[in-house]
């Protein structure tokens, strides 16, 4: 009878132990998402602008805000938990505003498209990831002056953008975003025909969402 018993509790144990190492295979084993490869991908947001106007006759600032929507584009590669990639967007603009006609007339600004080449750095949590993102920043923007001599002058600012987001992959090859960007623009020098010589000073911040099909 003791060796019956004897043989069943070393059965059980054999068991128990089998079973505690399957889990932990499972566990080792289970799959984690990996970050690596090249996606493309489509986003929407809103932006709001300052700028600062200057001249000889009048130093004001203004704000110009509105949505936009584009594209963006890139690579990623992931080391441990560790994500670096390189990412691009280009985005249609409709940030607009005027400083009320401070100075006499009505000066105003307009965003027609914006874009960016940028590097990314980011923490993977399995399918969640935690990235700062910063790099190159262009914009096409128009400043209109509506009284005494009209003019519309079209320049491509050239600046830096930073910012951070998150970005989370709901299948395997889908993933969505929610993004945070400052952007300098930096100082642009103006002096049209008929009008007083000015310049421009502008900054923006943005928030985007997005989702992405990576390949």
């Amino acid at each position: 009878m003791k060796r019956i018993a004897a043989l069943l509790a070393g059965a059980a144990f054999s068991a128990a132990a089998t079973s505690a190492m399957a889990a932990d295979a499972v566990y080792d084993f289970a799959p984690v998402y990996d970050w690596t490869g090249a996606y493309i991908g489509a986003h929407v947001g809103y932006g709001w602008a300052d700028v600062d106007r200057s001249s000889t006759a009048v130093v004001n600032s203004y704000n110009a805000n509105g949505f936009l929507a584009g594209v963006h584009f890139g690579y990623n590669h992931q080391i441990d938990q560790f994500v670096v990639g390189i990412e691009g967007d280009i985005e249609w603009a409709n940030l607009n505003g005027d400083d009320n006609g401070v100075g006499g007339t009505v000066d105003e600004t307009d965003f027609n498209w914006t874009g960016s080449i940028r590097a990314r750095l980011g923490y993977a949590f399995d399918r969640l990831l935690v990235y700062g993102t910063g790099g190159i920043a262009f914009a096409g923007i128009d400043q209109n002056n509506a009284g005494g001599v009209p003019a519309s002058i079209q320049k491509t600012y050239t600046g830096w953008t930073i910012g951070a987001g998150a970005e989370y992959a709901f299948a395997d090859n889908l993933t969505t975003r929610i993004e945070y960007r400052y952007s300098d623009f930096g100082k642009e020098d103006f002096a049209p025909a008929g009008l007083v010589p000015f310049s421009n000073d502008i900054t923006s911040h943005s928030v985007r969402l997005g989702i992405s099909y990576k390949f």
